[in-house]
């Protein structure tokens, strides 16, 4: 579907939405974006967002990735030349935005009715049933950029502290570094590429990961059990054995008893032959 959605977009809106889809960053942030926000190398972009333009009011750091930068740099050199077409069709009826240094100088309704018609025109604007508005919205492409990014395994501490959401991360004594914090993003990375082919390898990878993650605990588990019967076993064989013991030790104290017995008999008769024998003499 995402796909599907960017095929048919124009560059802003392509822009746009590889921005979310990469970063995890709400609408207004992205729109909110300048140049100096933005700093660019060859396979990652770090974007510095400041708590005047975030929800929760606290500045933080995301990223995106390389596929978002090659559409960005296009849109900048494209930038200048859409904002002429717009305001020379409008014939005055719309003025270019004063803050020359923001990257997509239009309104956040602005974004939303492009959209919208993005939608109408890839033949995916339906309405939710129950609340009558759009079921694809751009609030679904951080949703996408958080399940996706989770698929590697990350921590969700910094799952959340990407996408703008209290965390842990806020409380910690020591910040992380941008440099930590990159070296997380890219092991989500390759799970947020859309035109990249290897994207479907990866996905193939983690689901024989996880099958064999449940077979081996399924292994481990019925070795529990094994090891469990086992061990009843041990026990078993341990109570047997101590229960013959005890059982031959008795033996052993009868017989004992026994032989005292016969001796102390043999020798009263011995001592009443003797006895006897005295009184004829």
């Amino acid at each position: 579907m995402i796909r599907k959605i960017l095929n048919a977009a124009d560059l802003k809106l392509k822009t746009i939405i590889m921005l979310q889809i990469s970063s995890g960053m709400r609408l207004g942030e992205v729109l909110s974006l300048t140049n100096s926000s933005i700093q660019l190398y060859p396979n990652y972009g770090v974007i510095h967002l400041k708590g005047t333009k975030t929800k929760t009011k606290k500045s933080r750091i995301t990223f995106i990735n390389k596929e978002a930068i090659e559409l960005l740099n296009q849109w900048i050199s494209y930038r200048n030349k859409y904002i002429q077409g717009v305001v020379g069709r409008s014939r005055g009826r719309f003025q270019a935005n004063g803050n020359t240094d923001k990257i997509f100088p239009f309104s956040l309704s602005n974004a939303e009715n492009c959209f919208r018609r993005l939608l109408k025109k890839s033949g995916l604007l339906k309405k939710d049933v129950d609340t009558d508005r759009c079921s694809i919205h751009y609030h679904m492409l951080r949703k996408y950029f958080i399940t996706n990014i989770s698929f590697s395994g990350i921590d969700s501490k910094y799952v959340d502290f990407f996408v703008g959401h209290t965390n842990a991360l806020d409380k910690a004594y020591n910040k992380p570094t941008i440099k930590m914090l990159y070296e997380v993003y890219s092991k989500g990375e390759p799970f947020l590429r859309i035109f990249d082919d290897s994207v479907e390898e990866i996905a193939t990878l983690k689901d024989n990961f996880d099958k064999t993650k449940t077979e081996v605990m399924e292994l481990k588990v019925d070795n529990n059990v094994m090891q469990l019967k086992l061990l009843n076993m041990q026990k078993d064989m341990q109570k047997e054995l101590r229960d013959k013991d005890n059982e031959f030790a008795e033996i052993m104290r009868r017989f004992s008893l026994r032989i005292v017995k016969m001796e102390q008999d043999r020798l009263a008769k011995e001592e009443v032959h003797g006895e006897s024998n005295s009184v004829i003499n």
